[in-house]
């Protein structure tokens, strides 16, 4: 996964590239998840966004942008995944915790994370 973030003014927008793994399942309505803490670890708000593909085969990859309105007093974020797992006659869904990430730090950060279970 790619990720990076922007300020403008009071809003935070995260964007970044995230891939299923060639070993992962196919995932279908994916949905990016950022929430935004304090300098103290105090909640601050969240956002989430639909990522660009609908559907991520094994290996492929979809970009994403969450914008958190009225987030003036960030010190860090944590981004998540929710998605549709179909495997077989099954469906589950899906929830991957990417970690958080300190925006006061380079806003272009390459965290190792795998979009699969």
């Amino acid at each position: 996964m790619a990720l990076g973030h922007d300020r403008d003014g009071d809003r935070l927008t995260v964007r970044g590239v995230v891939r299923n793994p060639a070993s992962g399942m196919a995932l279908d309505r994916i949905t990016a998840v950022v929430l935004v803490y304090k300098e103290d670890g105090g909640f601050v708000g969240s956002g989430r966004a639909a990522v660009d593909s609908t559907m991520l085969g094994p290996g492929g990859e979809t970009a994403f942008t969450v914008t958190v309105p009225a987030a003036s007093r960030i010190g860090r974020y944590r981004v998540s995944f929710a998605a549709l797992k179909i495997a077989s006659s099954r469906t589950w869904i899906v929830v991957i915790e990417v970690g958080i990430e300190n925006v006061r730090a380079n806003p272009s950060v390459q965290p190792s994370a795998r979009m699969s279970v």
